[in-house]
């Protein structure tokens, strides 16, 4: 059985793509999301958003990645689930950038 495609996903949650020039490819949000400041309790938030998204709709993180703008080996550092005990958290991967939160 396959998974959905990142074609897929990007229609079944409404998101459009964004290009953002800083990362120079592209990310894919709700229109009506705006940007977003980082702080440690914002970026608490998307981490726990981030594991409930991919836990609900049981979207691997390679696919979860791109959504993001993000590779899916960085995205490991916004979800505890993903990555080992002791990995500490330092905002940089998500810096400047607009977040897919529920």
């Amino acid at each position: 059985m396959r998974g959905r495609t990142l074609e897929e996903w990007i229609d079944t949650l409404g998101l459009e793509q964004v290009d953002d020039p800083q990362i120079q490819k592209p990310i894919y949000r709700k229109v009506s999301f705006g940007p977003m400041a980082l702080t440690g309790e914002i970026e608490e938030l998307i981490s726990s958003q981030i594991r409930e998204l991919r836990e609900i709709l049981e979207m691997p993180r390679t696919v979860l990645a791109p959504l993001l703008g993000l590779h899916h080996q960085v995205l490991s550092r916004y979800d505890p689930s993903l990555r080992g005990p002791g990995y500490v958290t330092d905002g940089t991967a998500l810096s400047g950038r607009t977040a897919f939160v529920r």
